[in-house]
């Protein structure tokens, strides 16, 4: 199970132990990072991170189970400490990691 999060800026892929960023959104290194991580279900932080994935891989049938996250019980903190912003990184702890493992995670540090 991994929280994939994509942004104009770049994306992050986290299991919540191990993260993979990258400062611009590069399909190869996203595909690269997915085969590394032995991903099996892959949960989306928002709809606009899907329709990355989907104009991405459109053309290729990746083994991965997706899945669309539903925030509507979050509360979710409003920008990243790090940097100030809404950022990838932070939207994958926020979002994905923190909703699963049911606990407050320290941020991606970039």
């Amino acid at each position: 199970m991994v929280v994939l999060c994509i942004r104009a800026d770049g994306f992050t892929l986290s299991t919540g132990r191990v993260s993979y960023s990258c400062d611009r959104p590069s399909k190869k290194r996203l595909r690269t990072s997915l085969a590394e991580m032995c991903a099996r279900k892959v949960f989306f932080t928002d709809a606009r991170t899907k329709r990355h994935y989907k104009r991405f891989f459109r053309k290729l049938k990746l083994p991965y189970q997706t899945f669309l996250m539903d925030h509507r019980s979050v509360q979710l903190g409003i920008t990243c400490p790090s940097c100030h912003r809404a950022c990838h990184r932070w939207m994958v702890v926020q979002r994905g990691v923190s909703v699963f493992h049911r606990m407050k995670m320290d941020g991606i540090p970039h």
